[in-house]
């Protein structure tokens, strides 16, 4: 009984700190934010590549397309952000549409990374 008590005050908990409608990721650059709630992320992995850094690879619903925020800020630096906490620099460029692919830091952020993976998981289940 105490399995099933501790199970359930678990999944509340986990339940409670990912929302659909909480923003997992966003990109924000001098001029403007592009924003993409929970509810828009398909998945998230961790992909690794021999000879080359661990990325993260991130993919987004079909009726997310980043392209006009692409356009307006190519080749801009945007702050890339995870659970509303900073996680990154990245270059816009013009490759990006519902896909994005970001070099893994090997730091205590790795942690948001694991957050995020856990969320999506959650909430696609």
């Amino acid at each position: 009984m105490l399995f099933i008590a501790i199970f359930l005050s678990t999944s509340a908990i986990s339940a409670n700190q990912c929302q659909l409608d909480d923003i997992c990721l966003s990109f924000k650059t001098d001029k403007n934010e592009f924003s993409v709630s929970c509810r828009d992320i398909s998945s998230v992995s961790i992909t690794s590549r021999f000879q080359s850094r661990d990325s993260i690879s991130i993919e987004m619903s079909e009726k997310i397309d980043m392209l006009d925020f692409v356009k307006q800020n190519q080749y801009t630096i945007a702050t890339f952000s995870i659970l509303g906490y900073e996680y990154d620099k990245l270059r816009l460029d013009s490759y990006l549409k519902n896909k994005v692919r970001i070099p893994l830091n090997n730091s205590p952020k790795l942690e948001l990374v694991n957050k995020l993976i856990d969320c999506v998981h959650l909430l696609n289940k």
